[in-house]
């Protein structure tokens, strides 16, 4: 490809997003019985709900021959903070996606799940709990906590100690 066309190119995908797709790593095989087979997933940062209904998302998983769904696989999606989830049927499926029907879509937690103290906050993402700052949002403590317990413990101990 020419530079000329590789500047074109370039120039046409400004604007552009990259679209979002499922991460082969994020797909969990759970069980498999003598009619179908069952999964979880968690979706990529940014996905939402209304994305499950687009089959390309899951192009990079059907790709992949350990995981590709097949027809009447079930599947547990989860969003990536573990907000909400999905409980899916593949309909249909082949290399360039897969077709979902869906039992059930529903708030995962409650809102009341989210800790603060004005400085410092607790969050879920990629199946931990962590420790945020308030202010810039950076993560203060890099382990991440099986429960919200921990997390508020950690946070708190984070402080320093009265003399």
């Amino acid at each position: 490809m020419t530079k000329l066309a590789a500047a074109i190119t370039e120039a046409a995908s400004v604007g552009q997003e990259k679209p979002i797709e499922v991460d082969p790593n994020k797909v969990i095989f759970n069980a498999e019985g003598q009619c179908w087979r069952e999964w979880q997933a968690h979706l990529p940062v940014g996905a939402s709900k209304a994305d499950l209904q687009t089959p390309s998302i899951w192009r990079k998983v059907q790709i992949s021959q350990s995981k590709c769904l097949s027809p009447k696989d079930r599947i547990t999606v989860f969003a990536d903070d573990e907000s909400w989830f999905a409980d899916c049927i593949v309909h249909r499926s082949d290399s360039t996606g897969a077709w979902l029907r869906f039992s059930k879509v529903s708030d995962f937690r409650e809102a009341g799940d989210i800790w603060t103290d004005g400085t410092l906050e607790t969050r879920f993402t990629g199946g931990h709990w962590y420790v945020h700052r308030v202010s810039d949002g950076i993560r203060v403590i890099g382990v991440g906590f099986t429960t919200r317990d921990q997390a508020i413990a950690a946070a708190l101990s984070s402080y320093p100690k009265r003399a």
